[in-house]
């Protein structure tokens, strides 16, 4: 937990809170920091690494790259898969060759950006390709009244994502070792769901109980499924979108390494399927000590808790 990206107060939230869970079920475990000095040295300590890592290293197939080198097993998504979630461009382009519905889009350069944002017919969103919890997400409501926050976020991304604004409500739905969690529903007082609604309690309001039909809810769960296939992912993820008008579901993103605070949505979506916290971290832990049994040949998880 911890490391090097924008998003590192909210990985210690979350890693934070999975390590208290750990011990709850009585694991010996502890924190690594990749920004740490005893980064190393700790990893040369551990059997199983349940990464919450968000944002640059965790993300981008990077931990995942060192901890296969060093026979380590780890939870949750290979490099691969991390890499191409993490980055907008990427996914966005492989959600249009499967033919899964996803916002049109534009990529915004220097050299571009005022002839193409001029293109938007309406509001839409810009975005950097390898930032998350909404971290620097910009909505643009009118080109020329907006055109200095366009501008800043070229010069400081050098190429960003201008994706139009689907008018409807937002979900999210996860996925945990094949499993088709609940569907959530995502309320904010803000103009959108940014960072502020995501991290400040009494901004957002997650939803259960939406009224959503059941034939929508499938529909939503199956191309959640679709994607976190698609995207070559793995044990578990969230996959966020918004319904037009119609109820129609776009993909917005693949978090391949969702929130474990006490606001995120993940766990949310367990608890209303009958899956508390620790058994949520249990179960995904799980699934990496399964591949430490096959590949060491060592004892499963159930027999290495703390006495």
């Amino acid at each position: 937990m911890g490391g090097f990206s924008s998003e590192r107060p909210i990985s210690i939230k979350s890693g934070t809170a999975v390590l208290e869970s750990l011990k709850r079920s009585h694991l010996n475990a502890m924190a690594i920091d990749p920004r740490s000095s005893s980064f190393e040295k700790k990893l040369s300590q551990v059997d199983l690494v349940f990464i919450a890592l968000h944002g640059e290293y965790g993300e981008d197939g990077q931990v995942q790259r060192l901890l296969d080198r060093k026979g380590i097993p780890y939870a949750g998504s290979q490099a691969n898969g991390m890499k191409v979630s993490f980055d907008k461009l990427k996914t966005k382009i492989i959600l249009q060759k499967k033919k899964l519905p996803t916002p049109a889009f534009k990529l915004l350069t220097k050299s571009n950006w005022q002839r193409e944002g001029k293109k938007f017919k309406g509001a839409f969103f810009i975005k950097p390709l390898t930032e998350g919890s909404s971290v620097g997400v910009e909505l643009i409501e009118d080109f020329k009244k907006n055109v200095d926050i366009i501008r800043k976020s070229v010069e400081k991304y050098k190429v960003i994502l201008a994706e139009t604004k689907v008018t409807g409500r937002e979900v999210t739905a996860g996925i945990v070792g094949g499993k088709k969690l609940p569907v959530v529903e995502i309320r904010t007082q803000r103009a959108f769901y940014d960072y502020t609604a995501k991290y400040t309690p009494g901004h957002t309001e997650y939803v259960t109980e939406h009224g959503l039909p059941e034939a929508l809810v499938k529909r939503i769960q199956n191309v959640a499924a679709r994607v976190f296939k698609v995207l070559d992912l793995r044990d578990f993820a969230r996959i966020d979108m918004m319904l037009d008008e119609k109820g129609r579901p776009f993909v917005l993103e693949a978090n391949s390494i969702p929130g474990f605070t006490e606001m995120s949505l993940l766990p949310k979506a367990a608890r209303k399927a009958g899956i508390s916290f620790d058994q949520l971290v249990l179960t995904i832990l799980e699934m990496a000590a399964r591949r430490l049994t096959v590949n060491k040949g060592s004892a499963p998880l159930r027999n290495r808790r703390r006495k």
